[in-house]
């Protein structure tokens, strides 16, 4: 059975993960928050911005 490389990084090839997991996120301002009457404001800069962990096992080689 072939072995099949999907993630290349600098040339070098990475073994398929053990496991891994996405969100999604927005990205807000400092200038957000709960105005004096009470209500929240968004000032969102991006929206949906993906983050991936990912976990290898790993050998001594």
């Amino acid at each position: 059975m072939a072995h099949l490389q999907y993630l290349i990084f600098n040339g070098e090839n990475i073994p398929m993960p053990a496991s891994y997991d996405l969100d999604l996120s927005d990205v807000e301002a400092d200038s957000g928050g709960i105005t004096e009457a009470g209500t929240t404001q968004r000032d969102v800069v991006r929206e949906g911005v993906a983050e991936i962990k990912v976990t290898f096992n790993v050998s001594q080689k």
